[in-house]
């Protein structure tokens, strides 16, 4: 609260150095300055200040400094405090920034922006009849040899106790090619029956008469599990087991699907 000081009010006591001696005693006063512009009612600034600045302002009737040309002290802590709150909120905005850059950059890549060389083909071990059953793909679905070795054209020969008795002219390893797809199988080293389940190898023609001719092929000595129809999805789909118990899904692709 501020004194009342040489017959000054506390609306109009500006500083210590126009009140009495005990009035000194005070380092700050509170001021209510005027302003140049008419503020609402209880809008009035009221702020601290330095009371040796305040007794240098020029004395006027409504105070020191608000009519002598000077700029309120009011108004100038409110511009003070508004552009160091705007610097405040720039440098903020900059960190923010630098944050987000940061953050994009250290972003890891996605499989679509690199090169992935992997690829899944079928391994079909056929437990002894793995020629036969090459012979009858490439007479069902065009199979083509690309490659084949036989137990005793290994490099290295198999440890003793490995592969049955007879087995020296199995297929050790071979690759054939469908379409676009790479199939490998083997003979394996066992001369028990196979057991393909739990997996079909789906194969896609390009029509209808294609897939009714490789799907009869599949089905000689085998088990038609679906016959060909039409599907919501394609024109043309079935399944087959054929006679060495591997399923089959056959599809024609439609006009413009993958």
């Amino acid at each position: 609260m501020v004194p009342e000081c040489a017959g000054l009010t506390a609306d109009t006591a500006l500083a210590p150095g126009l009140a009495s001696g005990s009035c000194r005693a005070f380092s700050t006063v509170i001021v209510k300055a005027p302003t140049r512009f008419p503020l609402e009612a209880g809008t009035a600034p009221i702020q601290s200040i330095n009371p040796v600045a305040a007794n240098s302002w020029p004395l006027t009737p409504f105070g020191r400094g608000a009519s002598a040309g000077r700029v309120d002290p009011a108004v100038r802590i409110q511009s003070h405090v508004a552009r160091k709150s705007a610097m405040r909120m720039s440098g903020m905005s900059r960190v923010v920034r630098c944050r987000d850059e940061t953050k994009q950059n250290n972003k890891p890549k996605t499989m679509s922006n690199t090169k992935d060389d992997r690829f899944i083909q079928p391994y079909l071990f056929f437990n002894g009849c793995c020629e036969q059953a090459i012979e009858f793909y490439r007479q069902a679905v065009g199979a083509e040899v690309e490659m084949m070795m036989r137990f005793k054209d290994s490099p290295e020969p198999c440890q003793p106790g490995m592969v049955p008795p007879g087995f020296e002219n199995k297929i050790m390893h071979t690759s054939f090619r469908v379409g676009q797809t790479m199939v490998m199988a083997s003979d394996g080293c066992s001369a028990e029956k196979t057991n393909f389940q739990g997996f079909s190898l789906s194969l896609s023609l390009p029509s209808e008469a294609e897939a009714d001719r490789v799907f009869a092929a599949l089905a000689d000595g085998g088990q038609v599990r679906m016959p060909l129809a039409k599907t919501f999805w394609s024109p043309r789909f079935g399944m087959v087991q054929d006679r060495f118990g591997i399923g089959w899904m056959i599809t024609v692709t439609s006009p413009g699907q993958n």
